[in-house]
Order: structure tokens, then sequence, then C-alpha cells
């Protein structure tokens, strides 16, 4: 049975709230065994404890917290944090624009005294030792004022030759000097002067052999005639990644056609250069490749490749082509005369070219004969060996070499034939012919305008 005062709590608005009571709530069931497996059901009520708290308590805790904060105590956290930040700042403002004036200070003191452009004319003396380097001439220069920063000094000198080959020199001795000299007149005043290396301006004419080109770099200075031999003997001693060299350098793995005299006869471009006359042997000829892998186009190789010839195989024929005629207005005439042999080896095996025999016998082209380049077993006569030489007789021109890759056998009206002869005429000009019969009649033409 519930108390009345339970109920009047319960039924008054203003007393304290009833959180808990004792009272029933439901009967749990409690099981006795007995023996023989009888049982007992004894039904205990349980209850629950109830609590009584005041109101006022249960209000303060509802109550949300941000509602006892004044606003201004919001307002005031916001208002320093954007102080802070300006004055973050302004600090930093501060510090960059410091740093600047003093990193703008140095620049403007050590270019000063880099390039002297305020310095005094004043006279000093300064004496340099066996022994000092570089190091030791700024401490020397910086003591006798003329200098503000040796650390730099040394630091400039060291950048200056830094690429150079030579080890950096100074001349021992007591100077006397104003004041008002840059770090390179400076360093120039006390180091000791490299030679003086001469340039020399050298042209080679177009068709000269590597013989006669060794020729005219010994009579301006450079190199030996053996250093050059030996330069042009192999195209293996060069590191350059050209196509055509890389070529050439296959070709000689595998064996170069048996006499070849040079491997790089036809490679060295004929043209204007400059040199040091103590440039070595190999960088000189190097310079000549150099200029050859620029010259020979991309679409050259692709000709190459549909003629099916090797770039060496077609700066052999460029070669013929250029000592065979005097005139480029006859290059691609030439060319195709030679091309037809070439083409034609069961009719025309031997190009039979006085040029190739005269380059293995320089010293034969005076009363040179036919039946004596016939009987020749020497692998440039042409005349007794079937198809090219072992390699270009010359350095060809490039006209030379666009001729050897594009052949046309027209003549002067443009009519195309199929050349297999020439014969050469007086004015150096040449006689043209199909047939054996026409290259008769044309022999006798020239030895007409002989006056044979």
């Amino acid at each position: 049975m519930e108390n009345k005062n339970d109920i009047q709590k319960e039924q008054n608005p203003d007393s304290d709230i009833l959180v808990s009571k004792k009272r029933p709530t439901h009967a749990k069931r409690d099981i006795k065994e007995v023996s023989d497996n009888e049982k007992t059901r004894i039904d205990m009520p349980t209850v629950t404890t109830e609590t009584v708290v005041p109101k006022e308590r249960i209000k303060k805790q509802e109550e949300p917290l941000y509602e006892e904060m004044p606003l201004l105590e919001e307002e005031e956290p916001m208002t320093k944090s954007i102080f802070e930040m300006l004055l973050k700042g302004v600090l930093y403002l501060v510090f960059v624009i410091a740093i600047s004036i003093i990193f703008a200070y140095y620049i403007i003191t050590i270019g000063n005294d880099i390039f002297a452009f305020k310095k005094s004319g004043e006279e000093v003396k300064i004496t340099i030792e066996d022994t000092d380097r570089a190091k030791d001439i700024a401490n020397k220069l910086h003591d006798a004022g003329v200098i503000d920063y040796p650390g730099i000094f040394t630091l400039y000198n060291s950048f200056k030759n830094r690429d150079s080959e030579t080890k950096q020199e100074f001349v021992a001795d007591t100077y006397v000097f104003n004041a008002d000299l840059n770090y390179d007149e400076l360093i120039a005043k006390f180091e000791k002067s490299a030679p003086v290396r001469t340039i020399v301006t050298i042209t080679f004419p177009e068709g000269l052999s590597i013989d006669e080109m060794i020729d005219i770099f010994l009579e301006n200075g450079i190199g030996t005639r053996e250093g050059f031999v030996n330069a042009v003997k192999s195209s293996l001693i060069y590191d350059m990644s050209y196509k055509f060299l890389q070529a050439l350098q296959e070709q000689e793995r595998q064996g170069f056609a048996e006499g070849r005299k040079y491997a790089l006869e036809g490679y060295l471009y004929p043209d204007t250069y400059e040199f040091y006359t103590d440039t070595s042997e190999i960088d000189a000829v190097a310079k000549l490749l150099k200029t050859f892998n620029t010259r020979f186009e991309k679409e050259y190789y692709d000709r190459c490749d549909e003629l099916a010839l090797t770039v060496d195989e077609v700066v052999n024929i460029a070669s013929i082509v250029q000592k065979e005629t005097k005139y480029s207005s006859e290059y691609m005439t030439v060319s195709s005369l030679y091309h037809n042999r070439l083409n034609n080896p069961y009719r025309f095996p031997r190009l039979q070219c006085d040029s190739t025999y005269l380059y293995a016998f320089p010293d034969r082209r005076e009363g040179l004969t036919l039946d004596e380049m016939k009987k020749s077993d020497n692998p440039y006569s042409t005349y007794s060996i079937d198809g090219l030489p072992p390699s270009a007789i010359c350095n060809p021109s490039l006209d030379a070499i666009i001729a050897a890759l594009y052949p046309s056998g027209a003549d002067s009206s443009g009519k195309e034939y199929t050349y297999y002869y020439m014969v050469a005429r007086p004015n150096g000009y040449h006689y043209f012919a199909t047939t054996e019969a026409e290259h008769l009649a044309n022999i006798n033409r020239a030895n007409a305008e002989k006056g044979e």
C-alpha cells in the first residue's frame, strides 16, 4: 500500500520531483529443487528504490552552458587574434625590409670591391713570394687596403680559373701600383702570363686528298705528318655519335676492302677553318668530321637507302666525280655514267678511271699510259680491278656528293641519255656516249680539237 505523503508529492507540482520510490515491479520465479524431482514455486516480489531530487537542481542542469557567458567574453578573443595577426605582419615586413637593406648594402660594397667603382687611386706596394697562392695574395691586398673582402677575391679567382687546364702561377716580385684596380686587373698583374696562342685560318679547296690536306696543315704550323697519318688511318679512335662515322667504324671492325689507304679519306670536309697552331692532329681532323656531319643531312641517308648504297660508297662515287671533271655543271652526268656502269657489271665490270690510279701513284701523272693502268694490280687501278676502289680518292664537295646521290644523264638540251663512255676535251669538258662506236667518234672529235 502506498504512503499518503508519497501521493501528495506526486500531485504537488511545486514539491520535489519524485525520481524513485519503492514499488513492486514484477515477480521473479524462484524455483527450489526438492528430492524426487519435486519442485516448489515461490513467487517473491522485487522492488526498486526511488530517490527524490530537488527540482531546483534539475533545472540548473538543464540550462545551456553558453547562456551563462556574456557576449563580451565571446568577442574579446577575436579582437585579440586580429591584433596579433596585424602585429605579426608588421614585424615580418620590417624584418624583410631590414634583411633587404643589409643584403643590398653588401651587394653594393662587394660589387664596388670587385669592379673598383669607388676606389681611391692611392699608390700601394706589395711583395709576392714564390710560395704565395691566391689566398695569400688576397690577404696581402687586404692588409694594404686594396680590397675589403679577401675571401670574395679568392672565390672570384677560383671561379674565373675553374675551366683552365693550366695550373695558375704567380710571378714573385715587388709591385707598386694604384689601388683603383678591379679584381681582374689585380689577378692579371700578378699572374704568370700564358703563352699567346696563335690562330691561323686555313682554306681547303674541294677535291684534295688527305695527303694534300696534311701538307696544308704542316705549311700553317699545325701538327706533324706522322701525327696526321695516325689520326686518319683509323676511324675507331673517334668517339663521336655521328651516323656516318658509326657506320664507318662498324665497317672497319668487319674489315675494310683490301688496300684501303686511309679510313677517313672522303670525310674531311673541304671548307675554311680557324685553328690554334697548338691544336692536336686528332682535334683538327675531328673539326673537319664535324663539318661533314653537319653537311650530310638526314635526307641524304634516306637517299642512300633508296640507291641501296652505303654512305661510304656514295662518298667514293662523289670523289671520282669530283676528280673526273673540272666543272660542276657536268657532275650529275658523270655521276650517271658511273652509276650506269656499276648497275651493269656484266657489260661494264670496270669503271676505267684515270683518277683512281693517280690517287695510288700521284707521281705518275706525266707519261701515264693506258697499258700501264691495265696491267697494274693496285686495288685503286679501276682499269684492272672491278667495281669501286677501296676508298674515296679525295674529299669531295657537297655538290659532288649531291650529284652522286641524284645522278642525271642529260645533255645540254636536257634530253636524257644512258651514258657509259666519256672522253675529255682540251677545254676540260667531256663528250659522252652510249655506245662504243659513239665513243670512238668522240675520241676523234677530241683529238681534232687538240690538233692531233
